[in-house]
C-alpha cells in the first residue's frame, strides 16, 4: 500500500509514501491506495486528485488558464478570417459585388469584434460569454 498526502481543500495530491520506505513523519491528511493506483498517479501527474467526499483517487482535468482559453478562441476566429480572405480580395478587386460580399463582410466585422473582446477579457468566464457565428465554407 501507498499513503497519499493531499490538500484538504482542493484534493490536490501533495506526496506519496510507499510502505516499503520507513518514514519518521508522514503529513496528514492522507489516504491509502494500491501500488497500481500509485503508478497510475505517477503516470498521470496533475491529472489525478483525491475526491474529498469519497476519499478515493479520481481523474482530474485541470481548468484552462485565461491565456489558454483566449488563445484557442482567437485562433479559431483568425482561421475564419483567413478562410474568407479570398472573398475580401475578390470584393476589393471588383470581382464581387457589395451585395454579394455583405454577409461575409458582416461576419468578418463580428469576428474582429469578438477577437478584441476576447483579448480584453480578464476572466475565463468573460471569454466564454463571447459568442460568434461559426464559419462554414459553402460548396
Amino acid at each position: 500500500m501507498v499513503k497519499v498526502n493531499y490538500d484538504s481543500t482542493t484534493g490536490e495530491i501533495k506526496g506519496f509514501y510507499p510502505d516499503f520506505v520507513k518514514y519518521s513523519n508522514i503529513p496528514e491528511p492522507l489516504i491509502e491506495v494500491t501500488e497500481d493506483t500509485w503508478h497510475d498517479c505517477i503516470a498521470n501527474i496533475g491529472l489525478r486528485k483525491v475526491d474529498l467526499t469519497s476519499l478515493v483517487i479520481v481523474k482530474y482535468t485541470p481548468a484552462k488558464t485565461l491565456a489558454e482559453v483566449q488563445e484557442t478562441k482567437v485562433a479559431e476566429l483568425k482561421t475564419f478570417l483567413a478562410d474568407t480572405d479570398y472573398q475580401a480580395i475578390k470584393y476589393l478587386e471588383g470581382e464581387l459585388t457589395a451585395e454579394a460580399y455583405a454577409s461575409t463582410k458582416a461576419l468578418r466585422e463580428s469576428w474582429r469584434l469578438a477577437i478584441n473582446t476576447i483579448q480584453a477579457a480578464t476572466t475565463v468566464e468573460e471569454v466564454e460569454m463571447v459568442t460568434y457565428e461559426r464559419y462554414v465554407e459553402e460548396g
